[in-house]
């Protein structure tokens, strides 16, 4: 084992999940941590473990005592101010790290970096303090160290430029041809078209070497479910994968296979070929992320306008059914109108001759009788015809209403204003009872 690891190595950072991808990685590289969530809690640790600690890696962004508060503290203590500094941040503009550098930061470390990253540059560093604390001159290997370090520096923030490209790219490329998706299948088929072009270096393909596209399965969920794969039929195993990322939605890892689930849990990719490599992986998960938030948002307007189209088929069926119904009521009630006239005229033409040889007290009661009777008859046909005449009225009013509102503001009936939603609620109040 290198003498290096006879150092602790503090950890500052406030962040469990980085906390954990930090103590992870450096103790595969043979490494002891401590860990600190705040510059004074560090600053303890510090003073505790004097001469122990042989290395600091601090984020920028901390409470009570931020990286640069902590920083220019340590470098006001002489027994403190040798141990190398390195700054774990995603800040990125010059100034910033002019800065920090200028504080007596060793070295920055943009978050996320990969393992090989950050293990090279936490060597190098407890070299440089081995070498400061007991003044011994780098040797040719430490340069040509520094050298390998320089190159793998460069290749990975080129490399990281690549993959910023080819995100900016596929996110781009769905967002425009999606606004010409009319409805899920089509934005369906281009999800699944953009994810294919995406390619990383350290993701198998299909000949089974290294460098291919990313091959998935993917599982819609709800009204729109859609259960399918780039491999033909759809395997149990994938299936159980994406039902699960979906109940959970979180990310979930299983060997080569990566689950991905949208924001609200509506649609989930599951990429089979996962790349190997720590940068590849993480631009991997966070382009097809933002992939399928976009289409889930574009899903959501779907199934909206569907149910509205829905309900809009519905409100009109009902408007043009009950006005057929009620024509029909209408035409009967000039007929029944009709019969009842003629009837009460006839009764009427053969009762009337007979009175006249009736005596005058029965002749009175029989015309009041007669009297009754039509009036009880024309009574009831018109309470009758009012009531239904009444339901023709506000049917008629209903048609009215939505005709208004779509002419005056271009609206389906399904998204009526609340003042048009008023007067149909009191239109249909007395039949709601």
């Amino acid at each position: 084992m290198d003498t290096t690891s006879a150092y602790w190595i503090l950890i500052v950072e406030d962040e469990p999940r980085e906390v954990v991808f930090l103590e992870t990685c450096l103790r595969s590289g043979g490494y002891r941590t401590l860990t600190a969530t705040d510059g004074e809690k560090a600053l303890s640790l510090l003073h505790t473990f004097n001469g122990e600690i042989g290395l600091i890696l601090s984020d920028w962004m901390m409470p009570v005592l931020d990286g640069m508060a902590l920083l220019k503290q340590i470098k006001r203590e002489k027994r403190l101010a040798k141990i190398p500094f390195i700054v774990l941040t995603a800040k990125e503009t010059e100034s910033e790290l002019i800065t920090g550098l200028k504080a007596g930061a060793f070295h920055y470390l943009h978050k996320p970096c990969s393992n090989e990253l950050l293990l090279t540059t936490v060597e190098l560093a407890l070299a440089a303090y081995e070498n400061e604390r007991f003044s011994h001159k780098e040797s040719s290997s430490k340069i040509s160290a520094v050298i390998d370090y320089a190159k793998k520096t460069l290749l990975t923030e080129h490399h990281r430029a690549e993959l910023d490209h080819i995100y900016q790219t596929a996110v781009l490329d769905f967002f425009e041809k999606g606004g010409q998706c009319v409805d899920y299948s089509s934005m369906l088929e281009l999800l699944m078209a953009v994810i294919k072009k995406l390619h990383f270096n350290s993701a198998a393909s299909e000949e089974g070497g290294l460098g291919g596209s990313l091959r998935c399965s993917l599982l819609l969920s709800g009204e729109m479910h859609v259960d399918r794969s780039d491999r033909g039929l759809q395997s149990t195993l994938d299936h159980l994968i994406l039902v699960q990322t979906l109940q959970e939605r979180v990310v979930l890892r299983k060997g080569s296979y990566t689950a991905i689930p949208s924001r609200l849990g509506k649609v989930a990719v599951l990429v089979r070929n996962s790349p190997t490599d720590d940068l590849e992986l993480r631009q991997a998960v966070e382009v097809v992320y933002a992939l399928l938030n976009q289409f889930e948002l574009r899903l959501i307007e779907f199934e909206s306008r569907l149910s509205l189209s829905l309900k809009n088929q519905q409100i009109e069926s009902i408007i043009e059914n009950s006005t057929q119904r009620l024509k029909l009521i209408r035409e009967a009630y000039r007929q029944v109108k009709g019969i009842q006239v003629q009837n009460l005229k006839e009764m009427k033409n053969e009762i009337l001759p007979l009175l006249n040889e009736l005596p005058l007290d029965k002749k009175e009661r029989i015309s009041e009788l007669l009297d009754e009777t039509i009036a009880r008859s024309n009574q009831f046909f018109k309470e009758d015809l009012l009531s239904d005449m009444s339901f023709l009225e506000t049917v008629e009013n209903l048609s009215s209403i939505y005709a208004k509102a779509e002419a005056e503001n271009r609206v389906n009936p399904g998204q009526l204003s609340d003042g048009a939603r008023l007067k149909i609620n009191k239109l249909l109040s007395p039949f709601d009872q």
